[in-house]
């Protein structure tokens, strides 16, 4: 199975790769990792050259010939660097770690960004592979409520405020960071102390 195919095949036409080039990448050879290793091809599992490297690994150790793992390799490197490149700013955009007052046209508007830990792929998906898909605090699953468009999409905070850290610390992906829905999210940052998630729930379960 291979998760935003669609969107992967307007990605590698919009770089002006061939059609052929096109479906041999998104088609052919992402399907055949997948159906090799019995694994999805997704988001969650092929978002950095690590990831990359792990599978091209276990297709050599499959069996699998190594010009054809050479080919699949290139269509894997393509798709990490789609869910990096498009993916984003779906996937990162936020509730406030750090917000500024702008003022357009039509009135005051909040411009909010997160810290780089929040949009590292790499800590992003360690988080995720510990606690899964499902927030923290009221247990949304996107997929679950949505169905397809809601596939592996979640947000993932901070729980330790990034004026509390000190310099050079080291974050742990698995103790730092949690899975919120951008509702929850929202929530924790509603006030001048970021809440825990513990009385984040608390507020939940007795709203």
């Amino acid at each position: 199975m291979v998760e935003r195919r669609d969107e992967f095949i307007q990605y590698l036409t919009n770089l002006r790769l061939t059609p052929r080039t096109v479906h041999s990448y998104a088609k052919s050879y992402l399907s055949g990792v997948s159906k090799t290793l019995g694994i999805t091809i997704g988001p969650s599992t092929v978002s950095s050259p690590k990831d990359v490297a792990g599978i091209k690994s276990r297709l050599l150790t499959a069996g699998t010939h190594p010009h054809t793992v050479g080919n699949w390799g290139t269509a894997l490197k393509h798709y990490s660097e789609f869910v990096n490149e498009e993916l984003s700013l779906e996937y990162y955009t936020s509730a406030d770690e750090i917000s500024e007052e702008s003022t357009f046209v039509e009135g005051a508007k909040r411009r909010v960004t997160v810290n780089a830990y929040e949009r590292d792929p790499e800590a992003r998906r360690m988080c995720i592979r510990r606690y899964g898909w499902n927030c923290a605090v009221c247990e949304m699953n996107f997929a679950e409520t949505y169905g397809e468009i809601g596939t592996d999409y979640i947000h993932v905070h901070h729980k330790k405020p990034l004026n509390m850290l000190g310099k050079g610390y080291a974050v742990d992906p698995e103790k730092d960071l949690i899975p919120v829905c951008p509702n929850c999210h929202a929530m924790l940052h509603r006030r001048q102390k970021v809440l825990s998630i513990k009385e984040l729930r608390a507020y939940y379960s007795n709203k």
